[in-house]
């Protein structure tokens, strides 16, 4: 993440202005779950999880990294996935409390649902084209790569792709969708 907090600033500095950056990794690939102390098995599931907003930020979370459990998110069926936040880099120096109100409030910004999101939306958003990205790259039967080396492995793959030729044939900027909205 140092090379990301690095371009970050770069970005910023050829704009000619100098933000406080601070980064905060979310992460819902774990194995916590979190559940309320006293539950009642006639609830249905999601009054059975925790309520949207509910934060834990002591006894689970690492002992050297400011970390937090953020529950955004209704779980309609069984148990919520409560994302787990690390404050990376904190140049703004906000409380820990600062930094959840920030995290929750950006759930609510999904525009094709009524609900908030388990990720600030913007994380959720990026994913989906991410995996989008990665679906339409997969169905290519191109070959992206520089050189025809045949005994290249995967730690030197990406760096012998031609993504000038990526964008150019995969990105909608060159098709009839260029100019149309996508929401789902």
């Amino acid at each position: 993440m140092e090379l990301e907090f690095l371009m970050v600033k770069a970005v910023a500095r050829c704009q000619g202005i100098t933000p406080k950056v601070t980064m905060i990794a979310c992460q819902k690939m774990h194995n916590m779950r979190l559940m309320p102390a006293k539950i009642n098995p006639r609830d249905r599931a999601p009054d059975q999880n925790l309520k949207p907003g509910a934060v834990v930020d002591s006894n689970v979370t690492h002992p050297k990294f400011n970390e937090f459990y953020l529950n955004s998110h209704v779980c309609l069926q069984g148990s919520a996935r409560t994302p787990r936040y690390t404050v990376l880099h904190d140049e703004g120096q906000f409380s820990m409390d600062e930094l959840q109100a920030l995290t929750y409030n950006l759930a609510f910004g999904h525009q094709i649902v009524n609900l908030t999101t388990s990720l600030p939306t913007p994380v959720y958003v990026a994913a989906a084209y991410a995996d989008r990205g990665h679906n339409i790259y997969g169905v290519s039967q191109k070959d992206y790569t520089k050189s025809r080396t045949s005994d290249l492995n995967s730690s030197t793959l990406e760096g012998n792709l031609d993504f000038n030729r990526i964008m150019m044939d995969l990105s909608y900027s060159n098709s009839e969708l260029r100019s149309k909205r996508v929401n789902a």
